[in-house]
């Protein structure tokens, strides 16, 4: 969201870039997802100079770590070695369907059909955003989105992923509570936090 207000500050492109590339270090799998955030981010900043401080944003925290392997004594690309194996370990699908039990299956059903509804309200044009919102809208689609053919793909990676489209959901989520009214939203609110209580018995 930094790098779509209507102030578009060079700092604030590079900060949002520097958090996404701290992704990989936490899983190596997410590296994709930063990889799709920075390609869409290039593509709507347009120019060179943006671009090339994104990428430095992008992999400072990669070189940052593999310089401190350097200096213990490990290899310097130790740390972009392990990022790739864990990005390009496909697992068994077995590993996703152990993952996926019903009560977190019944959740993501949920988490589903309240983003499908947000969608609508967003497509039907039957709300008002700001420019930063309606900028950085499609990046969230795109980040749920991704995270979740990533997941079928890569099945080891199924729980950083399935979050990485939980958060990205949960933040179009309040476009469908301001619509549906305060009793609605009560009750989306409850039914949220008692299938996410439910999962976790899963």
């Amino acid at each position: 969201l930094y790098c779509f207000g209507p102030n578009k500050r060079l700092n604030k492109l590079f900060t949002a870039m520097l958090a996404a590339g701290v992704l990989p270090l936490l899983d190596g799998a997410m590296a994709l997802i930063s990889i799709i955030i920075f390609i869409f981010i290039a593509l709507q900043r347009g120019t060179a100079r943006e671009c090339i401080i994104a990428l430095g944003g992008l992999l400072l925290p990669t070189f940052v770590c593999s310089y401190i392997y350097w200096l213990t004594g490990e290899s310097f690309i130790d740390t972009s070695l392990n990022i790739w194996h864990a990005a390009t370990n496909l697992g068994d699908i077995t590993e996703l369907v152990d993952y996926i039990t019903l009560p977190r299956l019944i959740l993501l059903g949920y988490i589903l059909f309240m983003y499908l509804i947000t969608s609508f309200y967003y497509l039907g044009g039957q709300t008002s955003f700001n420019n930063l919102a309606r900028a950085a809208w499609p990046m969230l689609h795109i980040v749920s989105i991704s995270s979740v053919a990533i997941t079928i793909f890569i099945p080891s990676a199924a729980q950083s992923l399935l979050c990485c489209a939980t958060i990205s959901v949960a933040t179009m989520l309040p476009l469908m509570h301001q619509r549906i009214g305060d009793m609605w939203s009560a009750v989306s609110y409850i039914a949220f936090i008692c299938l996410s209580i439910y999962s976790l018995w899963g």
